[in-house]
């Protein structure tokens, strides 16, 4: 069973793009926030049950991939404007070295919090990963 993270380009931004497109009404920043729109949704993170695949790019592709071996917990921050827009970030504590992922600017974090619980491991799998 395989979660496809998706990106909002608002949370991304945090808004600020947004913002200088509803001020300035020049023809630049639109073009900047449409340039972006199109590399944010670009970007892709699919969680399985032992990695994490990151891709990313239009023209330039990148691809990366990490072990997932445990899930130790979740947390999710959403602003004001990510309630209103549906997105927030996401903080996933993993086991291993350099095991924090933080996803920015997420669609609907609570469905990406709920599926990463699943995963979890309790305080006996715990021990067991870390000493192996």
């Amino acid at each position: 069973m395989n979660y496809e993270v998706k990106f909002s380009a608002i949370g991304k931004a945090k808004g600020m793009a947004f913002l200088a497109i509803i001020l300035c009404w020049l023809i630049i920043p639109l073009i900047i926030w449409i340039c972006y729109c199109i590399s944010v949704s670009s970007e892709s993170v699919t969680i399985s049950a032992d990695k994490i695949v990151w891709r990313k790019g239009i023209l330039n592709k990148t691809e990366r991939i990490s072990a997932l071996t445990g899930i130790l917990g979740v947390s999710v921050s959403q602003t004001f404007g990510g309630k209103i827009f549906n997105y927030g970030d996401v903080h996933l504590n993993a086991i291993g070295r350099h095991s924090d992922v933080n996803f920015e600017g997420v669609k609907d974090p609570y469905t990406l919090r709920t599926f990463l619980n699943k995963k979890i491991v309790n305080s006996n799998n715990t021990q067991q990963i870390i000493t192996e």
